[in-house]
């Protein structure tokens, strides 16, 4: 079980490749300076003042802090440690709950994050896989946790666009359980994330982005996946394990309503595969 978080220190130490954090951190900085959230553009000299949002707004905060206080960039490789070992042991703890057994763990965990490294940056994705991980470990006590699913999704809502994600799996899990409870519990969360710096504009956010999707053609990591790659066949792995479980009838109809949606959710773009995972 400690292997996927010596892969998480590997990735951590290699050298900073991703232009858009700098953004990140930049953005940080600025909101710290002019204390409040940036809602109008400060770049783009063809577009000043534009109308526009940070939709990372609270992680970008935290970015902005630890930049003012630690030269160099030299925080980065310990965040990503941090939030990629909290990431994979919320994992773990999901796989060890639901099979009590230390060997199938560790491979679930290896396994995850065979994939998963590949995303072990410091951009606010990462982030989002952290809260995804604890939305998942959470909804294996729904009766107990579902504050603290609220609560993640309110968070979720300040870090990354991919919130939404969050949102629609309470929901299939409500369905899949037939659970009024769950199904208050993801409208009230579609609620909290109105209580952001943002407000609307938090959903406003995400519909643009969805009405610009043509957009994300320019982008390689929005292209389908290349499933002959090898650190993407734990996902193809996955799916016929899936398969095999179905054929055994050890996987219900009710599952499919959680498990098919993201299936289909991985085949769609390269860094939808990580999270459908």
């Amino acid at each position: 079980m400690l292997v996927p978080l010596a892969a998480v220190g590997y990735r951590a130490g290699a050298p900073l490749s991703d232009n858009s954090f700098l953004w990140h951190v930049r953005a940080g900085t600025m909101q710290l300076e002019a204390g409040e959230v940036l809602r109008s553009d400060p770049y783009s000299f063809t577009a000043a003042n534009e109308p526009w949002r940070t939709q990372s707004w609270l992680l970008d905060l935290v970015y902005g802090a630890l930049d003012q206080r630690i030269a160099d960039l030299a925080w980065v490789p310990w965040f990503v440690f941090v939030v990629g070992c909290g990431l994979f042991v919320f994992v773990g703890l999901s796989a060890y709950w639901a099979t009590r057994d230390v060997m199938r763990t560790g491979l679930v965990m290896i396994l995850v994050a065979w994939t998963g490294t590949i995303f072990m940056v410091p951009r606010p994705v990462l982030v989002s896989f952290l809260l995804l991980a604890a939305l998942v470990a959470a909804l294996r006590y729904p009766q107990r946790l579902s504050w603290a699913m609220v609560l993640l999704i309110w968070v979720w809502a300040g870090v990354h666009g991919s919130w939404v994600l969050g949102v629609g799996l309470i929901g299939l899990e409500a369905l899949r359980q037939r659970s009024v409870r769950l199904v208050a519990t993801a409208f009230v969360a579609g609620i909290a994330s109105l209580a952001t710096a943002h407000g609307i504009g938090t959903w406003e956010v995400t519909w643009k982005f969805l009405e610009n999707r043509v957009a994300l053609d320019y982008l390689s990591e929005w292209r389908a996946p290349d499933f002959t790659w090898p650190l993407l066949w734990p996902y193809v792995l996955a799916l016929v394990a899936i398969g095999y479980l179905a054929l055994r009838r050890r996987l219900t109809w009710s599952d499919a309503i959680v498990i098919v949606p993201f299936a289909v959710f991985g085949t769609l773009a390269a860094r939808s595969v990580f999270p459908a995972l």
